[in-house]
This record gives C-alpha cells, sequence and structure tokens, in this order.
C-alpha cells in the first residue's frame, strides 16, 4: 500500500499507467487491496483520461469492473463523455455498467440517446427506464 501511495503522489502519464494497471488487474490474492487503494487514488485524475477505466468496465473480472463503475462514479463529470461512448458497445456488462454511472451522476446529456436506446433495446428496458427516472429525479425540471 506504500508503494500505491508513493505512485498516487508522482504526476505525469507513468503514474497514471502505473496505477491503472493495478487498479484494474484482475484476480483475488494477497495485492487485492492494492487494486483498491489505486482505485482510490484514481478518482481524482482518472477525468484527464477515463478511456482505462471505461475499458475495465468490460473486464472478465467482476471486481475490476467494480472497481471501475465505482471510481468513475466518483470521479465527476469530467469522465461522462468518454462513458457515454460506452453506450453502444456490445459488451452488455460494459453497456450496462455505462449506464449506471451515468444515471448516478445525473448525466442530462445522456438522456436522448438512453430514450434512443429504450425505443430499439428491450433487453435493457428496465435498467435504461431506472436511468432515466433517475436522471430525471436528479433534475426535476427535465
Amino acid at each position: 500500500m506504500k508503494m500505491v501511495q508513493a505512485m498516487s503522489m508522482l504526476k505525469g502519464a507513468g503514474a497514471m499507467q502505473a496505477l491503472e494497471e493495478i487498479a484494474f488487474r484482475p484476480g483475488e490474492d494477497s495485492a487485492e487491496l492494492d487494486s483498491i487503494v489505486a482505485a482510490f487514488q484514481l478518482w481524482d485524475r482518472i477525468g484527464l483520461d477515463a478511456l482505462p477505466a471505461v475499458q475495465a468496465l468490460g473486464s472478465t473480472d467482476v471486481q475490476a469492473q467494480d472497481r471501475a463503475e465505482w471510481m468513475l462514479v466518483q470521479a465527476g463529470p469530467n469522465v461522462l463523455a468518454d462513458v457515454r461512448k460506452a453506450l453502444r458497445s456490445e459488451n452488455s456488462d460494459l453497456r450496462n455498467r455505462a449506464i449506471r454511472i451515468l444515471a448516478w451522476q445525473g448525466d442530462t446529456d445522456s438522456l436522448e440517446t438512453l430514450r434512443d436506446m429504450r425505443k430499439t433495446d428491450s433487453t435493457d428496458a428496465p435498467l435504461i427506464d431506472w436511468a432515466i427516472a433517475k436522471i430525471q429525479s436528479l433534475h426535476p425540471v427535465l
């Protein structure tokens, strides 16, 4: 954990990449706590380049997916443009997690896309309906 803490103090792309590698690594072992700590450290930084976190939403490892989703929800609006791109993904895990992130962040810019998806996608309909309702509840004037 001290190594992760030290890396978080470094600036630049190399430090980001090192934290991302730790945060999104699959598996359950003694380094799992390092992955959680690295994810915490990326909250404030991931908005600079959210693509690695968005890609991790489609990981084969559920814990890596969870860390990425949680990180993107907490990261703020700077990540939303990259998350919106994931709405068209063929990977259902990635797409569904993107829908939840946009909902929890109250992303009004995704409403039109979500409504279009709702018309053409019966598979994700309950999640899309929930996301639209969630966003509208956060912005009652919509």
